[in-house]
Parts: structure tokens; sequence; C-alpha cells
């Protein structure tokens, strides 16, 4: 069979016999990974200096890649080293056996039958920002914020025992200084020392030292208190300690969960209540919906499923604002995707917002549909294209726990206000490691009287 020839778009000006395509992409990745998929189709190829580099959108090949063969793709990326200066060598960053074993050690705690022990902690945690919300009564609100502290305040209370919402502000102060040090590296082209680079090192010194210690305390705190292996997964790691269970060890893996496991969360959230509020039509579907269900009433783990509007509308939002909008993979040995051979050490990007906005598999792609996660229509998408938590072996192990935190807070938001858009803060996507919004999302919270 011939080998499939794959488009690839005219190298960088200038300087492109080194550079390749690289400049063009770190100008602004999003923007240009669009424009690749609407003139060159939905599998192009690219040079990242020499690097052979694919940008895959295409369902069948995306499905290839992180499922069906997922054990000859590995996360052994350049910008996957780079996000793991960040977030340390945990379950989310490394590959092969150790992954494995540290996937197994912390499966137990994303297990469905932890329901019953997530809930009171996402109640607390949202009856805490109710009151918040309260004092704030008719004003303009930036979500954004508030929802990064409650997201890792529920990873505190049900992963590691701990309340971490005392420290959101220095979380999101120094994650987004990491965050956004990060992406200035991945979009570097030459490594080469400058006044610039050496201020950014430092800063990203700075900010790590902070959150570092932070955690270290927190295993401190965890080593003083009789062991609770399935209440506090610092404890679990120590119950399996080896020769490698060193402290870089249990802050890198309690690194990654902090991390990975409140950021991706908050900014669910947050997209979710700006395309909900600024819809009216499923505003009212929804409102209406959790006033049937529930009322005033307590959520349980009974009807936490019960809300098929609401569920639509965050399966929505996450195809617009998927919660990571770009990973990496690499070709541990030669391989062919779509008819097209490909090589040991190729580079592989995977955009679920490419994908989820791909107009070959989602009409109107840039409107805010919920009917597409109707029952009838949700089996028609094709693995592959819809991918906001990843597939395969390396899917999100904290799906669960983040589903029912983002249902368990919009539905008590819901109960106790009547909210309204500030549409006179712009909302704009500031492309980073992770979606967030430029502005912030405003909105304004009226508390609801008993009655109602």
């Amino acid at each position: 069979m011939a080998n499939r020839l794959i488009p690839s778009p005219p190298k960088d000006k200038i300087w492109g016999k080194l550079t390749g395509h690289a400049l063009s992409l770190s100008k602004n990745r999003l923007e240009y990974m669009m424009s690749l998929l609407n003139n060159y189709g939905d599998f192009v190829e690219l040079k990242m200096g020499q690097q052979t580099t694919y940008l895959l959108t295409n369902p069948e090949g995306v499905d290839y890649v992180l499922r069906k063969n997922a054990k000859n793709f590995s996360k052994e990326t350049p910008g996957f080293k780079l996000v793991s200066d960040v977030t340390g060598k945990g379950v989310f960053t490394e590959s092969g056996k150790s992954w494995l074993e540290k996937r197994k050690k912390v499966n137990p705690f994303f297990s469905p039958k932890n329901k019953i022990h997530w809930l009171p902690h996402i109640i607390e945690t949202a009856n805490e920002l109710i009151d918040d919300l309260n004092r704030s009564s008719n004003k303009s609100v930036n979500i954004c914020p508030l929802m990064t502290r409650s997201t890792l305040q529920i990873l505190g209370r049900t992963i590691f025992n701990e309340d971490l919402g005392k420290f959101g502000d220095i979380f999101e102060k120094e994650l987004n200084n990491l965050i956004h040090l990060t992406e200035e590296k991945i979009t570097q082209i030459i490594p080469i020392p400058t006044p610039k680079k050496v201020r950014q090192r430092k800063s990203f010194e700075k900010s790590m030292s902070i959150l570092d210690g932070i955690i270290l305390d927190m295993i401190n705190r965890a080593k003083e208190r009789p062991s609770e292996p399935d209440k506090n997964m610092i404890h679990t790691f120590l119950e399996h300690a080896t020769d490698e269970t060193t402290e870089k060890y249990l802050i890198d893996q309690i690194k990654t969960m902090a991390f990975a496991g409140h950021e991706t969360s908050s900014n669910v959230l947050s997209w979710s209540m700006y395309l909900i509020l600024n819809n009216p039509e499923w505003h009212n579907k929804i409102k209406a919906e959790i006033d049937s269900v529930i009322g005033p009433n307590e959520l349980s783990v009974d009807n936490l499923n019960l809300f098929p509007n609401l569920t639509m509308a965050l399966k929505e939002s996450m195809r617009l604002y998927p919660p990571a909008w770009s990973l990496g993979r690499k070709a541990e040995s030669d391989d062919e995707i779509l008819g097209h051979k490909v090589k040991q050490g190729d580079i592989f990007i995977i955009s679920p917002y490419l994908t989820q906005h791909n107009s070959a598999v989602f009409t109107n792609p840039d409107d805010f549909s919920p009917e597409r996660f109707s029952e009838e229509n949700e089996v028609k998408i094709p693995s592959g294209a819809y991918i906001p938590f990843g597939i395969g072996p390396r899917s999100c192990i904290g799906e669960g726990l983040a589903m029912m935190e983002i249902i368990g807070i919009i539905v008590k938001l819901f109960q106790n206000f009547e909210m309204e858009l500030d549409k006179r803060v712009k909302v704009e996507i500031n492309q980073k490691l992770t979606l967030q919004a430029k502005n912030g999302i405003n909105v304004f919270f009226k508390r609801k009287n008993k009655k109602d």
C-alpha cells in the first residue's frame, strides 16, 4: 500500500530552514493550529526545527494514538517534560512501568464507591462559597478565583484530608506564574540565555519554592497523624514506601494531584457558568430542572444523576472549552496512522480543542448547543472526536470526582441565587497550558428568598 502523503504548510519566513514551523506556532499556538485544521485538514505534518511533528485532529487517528495502540505512544515529549517541571514526576506526567505503579496506588481514591465520602465535602465547600457570595449580593463578582479556591478546597478534603482553601490565593498566584512561564518556555525557539530568561528562571524557582513549601508542610502534618490510607493519599504512599519514596518523590505525587486536579475543574466551572448564564434558554431550562428535581432540598448521591439538562450543558461546555486543550505523544516505534507511515521518535500534537471544534464532526462547532449530548445524539459522536478527559489508559483518573463537584457546586448556586452575567466585562480566552478567561468572568448574585 502506498504511503499516504500528508499536507504541510509553508515553513517560517526567513528562518524556516532552521526553525521549521516553530516560530509560527510560538506566536499564538491555538490560533495557528486552528488555521492549520481549517486550511490543511485534520492530519498535518510540521517541523519543530528538524523534529518531525504531526498535528492530528482526525477522530480515527486520535483514537488510534490514545486508545487502540496507546502502548506505542508515550508522553515522553518536550512539552510534557516542561510541564513536569511544574507538576513533578507524578501519575499525570510519568510513562511506562513507573506510571502504572503510581496509577495503581491512587486508583482506589477515585473509585465510584467513594461518592458517598466525597459528597459531604463538596456540600461543605459549596456552602462556604455561598456564604462568601452572600456578602457580595447584588455586586459583580469575578467567579474564576472563587472556583479555584473551591476546587482546591474539595481536592484537599477528599484526597488529602486537609483544608487547602486558605492557600487558594497563594496557589492561584504562584501556579498562574508557573503556567505563564512554562508557556513561555514551550514557545521559545532557541535556548540561548538572555537577561529575560534569567529573570524568568528566578521567578519560576521562587514560585516553585513557595508551593513546594506548602506541600512539604502537608506531608509533615500527615506524618504526625494516625495513618488513614483510605482518606489521605499521602498515607497511601507512605504505607507503600520503597527506596524511591524520598521527600521529593512525595512532593511530586501531591503536586501532580493538587495542580492538575483543581486547575482543570475550576476552569470547567467558570466556563460552564459563563455559557449557561449567557444563554437564556438553557439558563431557564437548568433552573427549572433543579427546582423540579431537588427544590430547596439537599443533594444526595442518588439525585446527582437526575439533572440531564445540566449534564448536557456541562458536556457542551467542555467541548467548547476543554479542561486540557493540547497534549502530546511520541511514537516509540515505527507505526502507520491513517495509511501514513510514521517513524520512531515522531511527535504528535493532539488538541481536544481542535477535535471538538472540527466542523466535519460538529455542525456549527462554535455554537453552544447542549442538544449534541442528548442520549440519541451523543452515541453518534465518533470515538476520538470528543476527549475532554482523554481516552484510553491515560484518560483522566479524576473524571468522576470532577463531574461530581462541578454538578454539586452549580446546583447549590442555582438553589441559592438568581444569577446574571455581567456583560460589561469582555470574556476572552487566555490560552496558556489551560484555557483561562483573560478578564475573568463576572456574575451578579442576588440572594433568593427562603420561600423561593
